[in-house]
């Protein structure tokens, strides 16, 4: 973990480094005398230069001849991932000539110290994962007891918005619901929800209080009114996330529903829910794009590095070619589950795009008992 820790405090130190105000004030600001002194200037921080500071020095063409730009572009290639980039740089009062855009397109892959530390980051970031979900197996495969203290512990250490919800959750099962809620709160201070996850937390939240309100009544779900049961239903048919895991699993435990789970749960005769870890076999370490389990059944857990952009996508295919289903991705690394109960077992490619342009392909094999 500590690994992880280094090397994501030096890309964040180098990247705020490439975005400082005074280096973009100096990029849009530089006279023609003080040309040399920019280029030492933008060169010195890249490939880590932000691309607001490449936006100015593009328009400072009193300043900076094409070929100067086209130097600081090709020491920080990946600002070419960006199709809004290109077409500015196409398009400003100044274009930058066809012939030099289509050359620098050629190197958007070249090699640089910034995906050097980027994939060295996710790599120690999958090693810390695998590591957590390790651990995390193995407290919940305590038939005793579990050690929530320990198991908070490492979910803590994923770091994510999922465990961080599976933390109060665990405040839940011990019927601390006071704590439960309590740990929700700062969640919402913590991380910057998107839609997915403020929907996820209300879900959560609605069933929190369902098993809050029923525990202060009657105790036991066997003794739950229609409404309750209803309220049920619905939250086990809002999507695949936690707050419908566990919904499933109480209706099968005490309903004899035949609900399936999105995700892996835990089967044991005291239906703990809290459960929902990803399956500690060790993957492939793919720069950007791996899945576990693999072969799979019911679910899959796609593990993605979107190299510091934001518009990516993992798109699910035949061996063919047919394209079956589309997951856009919105974080820049993380985790995302699949429900794969639709596919039919046999072999399939999923490949990861970061705006348009493909980046990984493998292969997923679905098997079915």
């Amino acid at each position: 973990m500590s690994l992880y820790n280094q090397a994501s405090t030096i890309l964040t130190a180098l990247e705020l480094e490439g975005r400082d105000n005074a280096i973009r004030n100096s990029a849009a600001n530089a006279t023609p005398n003080e040309m040399w002194a920019l280029r030492a200037e933008l060169l010195g921080v890249s490939p880590f230069l932000d691309k607001e500071a490449i936006r100015e020095a593009a328009n400072n063409t009193a300043t900076l001849p094409h070929s100067v730009l086209a130097e600081i572009i090709r020491a920080n290639p990946d600002v070419m991932l960006d199709p809004d980039f290109v077409d500015f740089l196409a398009n400003k009062p100044v274009p930058l000539p066809p012939y030099i855009i289509d050359s620098l397109k050629e190197q958007i892959d070249l090699k640089t110290y910034k995906t050097t530390l980027i994939n060295q980051k996710q790599e120690y970031y999958n090693l810390m994962q695998d590591a957590c979900n390790s651990a995390i197996d193995v407290i919940l495969s305590d038939t005793i007891q579990i050690d929530y203290d320990n198991l908070r512990l490492w979910l803590g250490n994923k770091n994510s918005f999922t465990s961080d919800l599976l933390i109060a959750n665990s405040y839940a099962e011990q019927g601390d619901y006071t704590s439960a809620v309590e740990y929700l709160s700062s969640m919402e201070n913590i991380h910057q929800l998107d839609e997915t996850e403020l929907n996820e937390m209300a879900q959560y939240k609605l069933l929190l209080n369902l098993n809050r309100s029923l525990v202060d009544s009657t105790d036991s779900w066997h003794d739950a009114d229609s409404l309750s049961i209803a309220l049920l239903n619905e939250i086990a048919q809002s999507g695949y996330s936690l707050s419908a895991t566990i919904a499933i699993g109480t209706l099968n435990y005490f309903f004899d529903s035949t609900y399936t789970f999105p995700f892996n749960p835990v089967n044991d005769n005291n239906a703990r829910t809290s459960g929902i870890t990803i399956n500690n076999k060790k993957a492939s370490a793919f720069k950007n794009l791996y899945c576990s389990p693999n072969p799979a059944n019911n679910y899959v857990v796609f593990h993605y590095n979107l190299l510091n952009e934001r518009n990516g996508e993992i798109v699910i295919y035949t061996l063919d070619g047919k394209p079956l289903d589309k997951i856009v991705l919105n974080n820049e690394f993380g985790e995302v589950v699949y429900d794969t109960q639709s596919l039919t077992a046999g072999v399939y490619q999923y490949r990861l795009s970061l705006n348009g342009k493909l980046k990984e392909a493998q292969k997923l094999v679905i098997v079915k008992q």
